[in-house]
């Protein structure tokens, strides 16, 4: 005959809660840890989501390069590094861009974004934009 414990239909510890627990299930304003800054496109998010640049940072931006950085969370936008073509690159944050000089203490709201072009010729240093949180 067969054992009556062959027949149990469930390992009792498979239906433990942490199994359905998504980690990432919180919404991004609400979780402190997540990154406040979430980049597509040709730039890049450094200092665990803390700051954007543009690309190929630390060296100089490629011509034409598109990119749009999303907060995830409400916060003030600073460039701590802004060197570009005047006029022709340019940073656009909720409609003002920002070219000769960078932001600085921009508010941006949670899912607002910034975007980034640049034109076919000259490129310079390039910017990086650095969030700080709203306590």
């Amino acid at each position: 005959g067969h054992s009556p414990g062959a027949h149990l239909p469930h390992d009792p510890h498979s239906h433990s809660p942490q199994h359905f627990h998504n980690p990432h299930s919180h919404s991004p304003s609400s979780d402190p840890y997540a990154a406040a800054l979430q980049s597509t496109g040709s730039c890049s998010v450094i200092d665990s989501g803390t700051c954007a640049t543009s690309g190929n940072y630390p060296g100089s931006y490629g011509n034409n390069e598109r990119c749009t950085v999303r907060a995830n969370t409400a916060l003030y936008a600073t460039a701590t590094y802004f060197q570009l073509e005047t006029y022709f690159d340019y940073v656009t944050i909720g409609g003002t861009r920002f070219s000769a000089t960078g932001p600085s203490n921009v508010l941006m709201s949670a899912g607002q974004t910034l975007t980034w072009y640049s034109d076919g010729s000259v490129t310079r240093g390039g910017w990086t934009i650095c969030a700080k949180r709203l306590i």
